[in-house]
């Protein structure tokens, strides 16, 4: 879906949340769109908040980003 490109992927665990980020060039406006039911991106967001998590994607500049927050269980100190 995303023009030719580097892709960054940012992982980040810090104070219970786990923070995900996704970016990479995005694709012109005139670029045909690939065949599925589209649902994925809804998925995503649906499962992000049957977690109490946050999900966004969408065009920040020149970018595509897809960004998730998701709380986490502490792992338990002796």
């Amino acid at each position: 879906h995303a023009a030719p490109g580097e892709v960054l992927v940012r992982l980040r665990h810090a104070g219970g949340l786990l923070r995900i980020d996704v970016t990479s060039p995005r694709a012109p406006d005139t670029a045909p769109r690939a065949p599925g039911a589209g649902a994925g991106l809804l998925g995503m967001s649906e499962r992000a908040a049957l977690l109490d998590g946050t999900f966004r994607a969408g065009p920040e500049a020149a970018l595509w980003a897809v960004r998730a927050t998701l709380p986490t269980q502490e792992e338990a100190t002796s």
